[in-house]
């Protein structure tokens, strides 16, 4: 009697034990399984995953100027300096980021190119409400006079003028502005006058005093 109880205990140990095996095996497949879904998942989901963080790096990494005005008038620069973001060529708004820090409504559009802290003063009347596309390029073209100065070349008159209207015409393009406006400047830029308004040879305070926009 004694044998037969060590007998049944012996069995019924094994039984455990294959139970406890079992078991143990079921769960390690179990967690393998997820640990593969996980994977592909992550394998699915990676470029987009990077392509995200890289925009996030992106969007930290372009400090946009600050925008000082009325109401109606910063809606109008948000609107331009969201369309420049969201266009894949980055030159328009990298430029705006590195050679503009304030944007500020004024009665004269020009920029402020001297010191640390470049900025752009700009009537309204040069950002229209329906016609951000030429906004955003005015944005730009305001930029680049920036861009000329800090590389040692004129950056006012006749050249810098041609200069900064070209690139502007570049731009236009790009982000699909209108036949119309596209024209417009291409007549900008045929006509030639638009630095010197008053017509003596020079582009000086006095041409700056005579803007109307």
């Amino acid at each position: 009697m004694k044998r037969l109880n060590i007998s049944i205990s012996i069995i019924l140990g094994i039984v455990t034990c294959l139970l406890l095996v079992q078991a143990c095996s079921h769960l390690y497949s179990g967690a393998n399984k997820q640990s593969s879904k996980r994977r592909d998942i992550s394998s699915r989901k990676g470029p987009n995953a990077n392509k995200q963080d890289v925009n996030e790096k992106k969007i930290k990494s372009i400090n946009l100027p600050i925008v000082m005005g009325s109401y109606e008038f910063r809606k109008r620069i948000k609107s331009a300096l969201n369309l420049l973001h969201a266009n894949p060529n980055e030159l328009y708004i990298s430029s705006i980021s590195k050679y503009v820090t304030k944007i500020k409504e004024g009665e004269r559009s020009g920029s402020h190119v001297y010191g640390a802290t470049p900025w752009i003063e700009l009537n309204i009347s040069s950002c229209p409400d329906d016609n951000i596309e030429w906004c955003a390029s005015v944005l730009y073209h305001e930029s680049l006079h920036t861009f000329l100065y800090r590389s040692e070349k004129p950056h006012t008159g006749e050249q810098a003028e041609l200069y900064c209207n070209l690139k502007q015409l570049e731009a236009l393009k790009e982000i699909e502005a209108s036949e119309e406006t596209i024209n417009w400047l291409k007549q900008i830029i045929e006509d030639g006058d638009h630095s010197d308004l008053d017509g003596d040879g020079d582009y000086d305070w006095d041409d700056y005093n005579l803007r109307n926009w």
